[in-house]
């Protein structure tokens, strides 16, 4: 009897990990697809010309950004910022993508990137 009741405490105690790891495991694959939206981005960026009008100085697409939506993942939002560099690095862009979505709370993901004319 005194077994199989410190079986049961195992067991009960065993059940409470398993929602923290499912809760985890989400977590982790949504940071993972904003960090793919972020370096599709950087990639897509780094293929335009120096003087494409989503390399100028500022905030893009607009200031709040746009608005992705992936099928089994959820709604995520994507903006760059691109600061050109000044001095010795004055033929340098730096470019800030960041995304953003809402689980159970907000949540984003920035790269940073360093463009050469």
């Amino acid at each position: 009897m005194v077994a199989l009741t410190i079986l049961g405490i195992g067991i009960l105690g065993l059940a409470n990990v398993f929602p923290l790891g499912s809760s985890t495991q989400i977590r982790d694959r949504l940071r993972t697809s904003a960090a793919d939206q972020a370096q599709q981005k950087i990639e897509q960026l780094h293929a335009q010309s120096w003087s494409a009008p989503d390399l100028a100085d500022g905030t893009h697409p607009n200031p709040s950004g746009e608005t992705l939506t992936l099928q089994d993942e959820g709604t995520y939002n994507r903006r760059w910022i691109v600061e050109s560099q000044a001095g010795n690095f004055s033929d340098m862009k730096k470019v800030t993508v960041s995304v953003t979505w809402v689980a159970a709370h907000p949540d984003t993901i920035t790269l940073v990137s360093y463009f050469r004319r």
